[in-house]
């Protein structure tokens, strides 16, 4: 009997050994600076004053698709 079967082949749609990976980061920085400023005049003396706050946000996100022929698999 001629057995032709192999024991460690995987099939074609196995994501570990076909495709291309592609891979996208993106990321976003959000930096938003406020200014306050505050005149006092007391008895003829005049006074001010500056604040300044900055406030910066950064996020990331990073997502990868495998192509196989005509499709994109999400990883």
């Amino acid at each position: 009997m001629d057995d032709r079967r192999t024991t460690d082949r995987r099939p074609t749609h196995d994501r570990r050994t076909t495709g291309r990976r592609q891979t996208t980061t993106t990321t976003t920085t959000t930096t938003t600076t406020t200014t306050t400023t505050t005149t006092t005049t007391t008895s003829n003396i005049t006074t001010t004053s500056t604040t300044a706050t900055t406030t910066s946000n950064r996020s990331s996100s990073r997502s990868s698709t495998r192509q196989l022929g005509d499709l994109q698999i999400p990883d």
